[in-house]
């Protein structure tokens, strides 16, 4: 049975509005493909005066456990207690766990004056004196603080430097819930808050393995 005018001109109207769902789909999917992303990385803390070394302390670092929920390339808000919010083109330029081991070692070796302190794996370094291992609790990023709950111990290795006094405890243990403000908006203030938090981290690290030579 031959279509009927209207049913043709239905028919057109139907097809051209599936080409132009097509089309708007099409075009929707290139502008997310082509928007930038910006990589950011953890910065250590720069110490105007920096502690003279007290010993040879050789320090190593990690590995260092976060949660899942931040465990991920892209940065990550904190809306509320519930809500975490994705930043899709803001972005880690290396692991974040890898990224917090690196600069509380740098941190810690300025904090402490230790005459070395690296970040695990790092390959062709000298044998530890000391160990740290910190286990990120909960690390969250708002719009105006970060927050960061976490354990960590330092444990003293056999080979200790011939010019360090032997600590009091072989294992220091301690909990840090440290608060930091946010001084800049977006992502660059969040990620500049998150490296002031885990230099605060690394002093109150510091205090504990100063706190054990005695």
């Amino acid at each position: 049975m031959k279509p009927s005018l209207r049913q043709a001109r239905a028919a057109r109207l139907a097809f051209s509005a599936l080409v132009a769902l097509a089309a708007a789909a099409l075009a929707g999917g290139c502008a997310n493909t082509s928007a930038p992303q910006r990589f950011y990385t953890l910065e250590a803390s720069a110490l105007e005066t920096p502690k003279a070394p007290a010993c040879d302390w050789r320090i190593e670092v990690g590995p260092i456990s976060i949660p899942q929920s931040i465990d991920r390339a892209e940065l990550v808000e904190a809306r509320s207690s519930t809500e975490l919010a994705i930043y899709e083109q803001d972005r880690w330029a290396e692991p974040l766990a890898v990224g917090i081991g690196r600069v509380l070692a740098e941190d810690l070796g300025r904090q402490t004056g230790a005459s070395s302190a690296w970040a695990y794996p790092q390959r062709g370094v000298p044998d530890p004196s000391l160990h740290v291992s910190v286990d990120v609790q909960s690390l969250s990023a708002g719009r105006d603080s970060v927050v960061l709950e976490a354990l960590w111990s330092v444990r003293s290795l056999a080979n200790r430097p011939a010019n360090c006094a032997a600590p009091a405890e072989a294992v220091t243990v301690g909990h840090a819930h440290l608060t930091e403000p946010v001084s800049a908006p977006g992502a660059t203030g969040l990620v500049q808050a998150q490296s002031r938090i885990i230099a605060a981290l690394a002093a109150q690290i510091a205090q504990g393995i100063a706190a054990a030579r005695h």
